[in-house]
């Protein structure tokens, strides 16, 4: 870690779980016109504001004039090719040279302020080859004063686009969002053997993951079922960071795997691989200050033909090497 992170506020007392928002929805489509190849214009638009900026151009043919012998009796056109720009679509603001991001709605309410984000690439680039932005944090500044995000995450299904929580603001006053991007990223695993004479559910405490000078990762709950899970964590220390579970009950087995030993598994549903329409690819993980999640099983159903006879926990914690200066995303329009 850098002294980057020395500037900014001391969030300790913001830390808190994330809870279940109700994501906003995005801005309001304009007028259509009137014209009749206004629908395909605006189709493309929106989908050029998704993965790259577009110039588009549509080819009206002349109609037939009766009577006239020397009008052509067919018309013909030819496919239109866009043009491409190498810079990032109208609103969208640069994180990095590869990703830009465009607030999309903000919602206030008594149990918090919500802020959808969208993400685009530039022109002629395949979002496919960029990999996903590594945002440590964001800040929701009103009226001057800096607000900590309490949670961010990605939306299922739609690769891109992050909803970020913050603390209720009923009355933001000249509001300006703060991107922190993460600079590479530190790795720490750790597997604990739990206690013998387990009676599923069972439920953990106090356990710690130790990221070195000071910084830990405390676990306040993991509670295994026989077929689900759930894990709640916070950091100490003041540093974002990623968690993922693997509970394994030893001594499972899948049968159908010959030759291998598959035993039952809890896991993070990051770790897991959602379908995108192009093929499964990774539910999105974001850091945070604090976080919970869900346990899902994945192998054989437990019985007393697959009885476990152990347990382990694997926590696998990632945080920032460094934290980049905080990039301002426009969002005048919402204040």
């Amino acid at each position: 870690m850098t002294d980057e992170r020395d500037r900014r506020p001391d969030y300790g007392d913001l830390l808190r779980s994330p809870y279940d928002p109700d994501p906003g929805s995005g801005r309001e489509r304009e007028g259509e016109g009137d014209l009749p190849w206004i629908p395909a214009v605006i189709a493309a638009t929106i989908g050029a504001l998704v993965v790259s900026s577009y110039v588009v151009f549509s080819i009206v043919t002349a109609p037939e004039v009766a009577g006239d012998e020397t009008a052509s009796t067919s018309t013909t056109s030819t496919v239109p090719v866009p043009v491409q720009s190498d810079e990032l679509p109208i609103g969208f603001t640069a994180l990095t040279p590869e990703v830009g991001a465009r607030v999309e709605d903000v919602r206030v309410s008594a149990r918090g302020t919500s802020v959808a984000v969208s993400t685009a690439v530039p022109g002629g680039t395949d979002p496919a080859a960029v990999p996903p932005i590594e945002v440590a944090y964001w800040e929701l500044e009103s009226d001057g004063v800096p607000n900590a995000m309490t949670a961010q995450y990605g939306e299922l299904g739609v690769l891109g686009n992050i909803t970020i929580e913050f603390a209720s603001l009923p009355q933001m006053r000249r509001p300006e969002l703060r991107a922190y991007v993460a600079e590479g990223a530190y790795e720490q695993s750790v597997t604990i053997d739990l206690p013998d004479g387990f009676v599923l559910p069972e439920t953990y405490v106090g356990i710690a993951v130790d990221m070195g000078d000071g910084r830990f990762v405390q676990i306040t709950e993991l509670t295994i079922g026989d077929g689900w899970g759930y894990v709640s964590w916070v950091t100490e220390g003041d540093f974002p960071a990623k968690v993922d579970t693997v509970v394994t009950f030893v001594g499972t087995d899948d049968p159908a795997s010959e030759d291998v030993v598959d035993p039952t598994r809890l896991t993070s549903p990051r770790l897991r691989t959602i379908g995108q329409g192009t093929g499964p690819r990774p539910v999105p993980s974001m850091y945070g200050f604090s976080g919970s999640s869900q346990l899902v099983r994945s192998g054989e159903p437990l019985g007393e033909s697959n009885a476990p006879t152990a347990l382990t926990v694997e926590f696998r914690v990632v945080m920032p090497e460094a934290i980049a200066d905080p990039v301002p995303v426009e969002l005048s329009s919402f204040g």
